[in-house]
């Protein structure tokens, strides 16, 4: 994903995507840096180290949320 600023993970919280029918497909916790990076305004998530398949993802719609810990 590209934001239109520079982005910085917290030191909690979770990413978690979503099909288009509301349901998880992936939840990670912001501690486990080896299924995404960051990279100036860049997030990469490495869909092979949450066990997708890439017709998970490429099959309908999905979106992405972000959530702070409370």
């Amino acid at each position: 994903m590209i934001f239109n600023e520079d982005i910085q993970a917290g030191s909690t919280g979770s990413i978690v995507i979503k099909g288009s029918d509301d349901g998880v497909i992936a939840t990670i916790n912001i501690t486990e840096t080896t299924k995404f990076s960051i990279a100036g305004d860049k997030l990469t998530i490495d869909v092979s180290a949450l066990g997708l398949t890439d017709n998970k993802l490429t099959q309908g719609s999905y979106y992405i949320t972000m959530m702070q810990a409370q």
